[in-house]
């Protein structure tokens, strides 16, 4: 839950020699409003609003997959291709998502797998 006063930020560490394996896609909510107002009612009231989603988003009645392109909800502003000890640092309230387009490629072997390391970090603006 965000804390009023703060700021977030967000960065990862790629750990992974592969970059096949995918980097980090950035979006710009199309309607940040509706999202944020979608987003405090499954906070308050999980059970009652889950539905709104399938209910009015074609991609939410589709089988899952990672996303990789824009879509109805979201425009994708920028993709970070992964390389082995890349730092990415940004705002934490910004819509992300591992931009996995080969997810056949994907292990549980930490020696072959997507490994990152992510650090969140809720500041006090001075």
């Amino acid at each position: 839950m965000p804390n009023p006063g703060r700021t977030v930020y967000a960065a990862l560490i790629y750990l992974f020699e592969d970059e096949n394996l995918g980097g980090t896609g950035y979006y710009r909510w199309k309607d940040r409003d509706l999202e944020e107002n979608v987003a405090a009612l499954q906070r308050g009231e999980a059970d009652e609003n889950w539905e709104f989603r399938p209910e009015n988003y074609d991609m939410y009645r589709k089988p899952a997959r990672y996303m990789t392109e824009s879509n109805e909800i979201a425009e994708l502003i920028k993709t970070v291709p992964a390389r082995f000890n890349r730092l990415i640092f940004y705002w934490g309230g910004v819509p992300h998502s591992g931009s996995i387009v080969a997810p056949e490629l994907l292990s549980t072997d930490v020696r072959k797998g997507r490994l990152t390391l992510n650090v969140f970090a809720s500041v006090l603006p001075k």
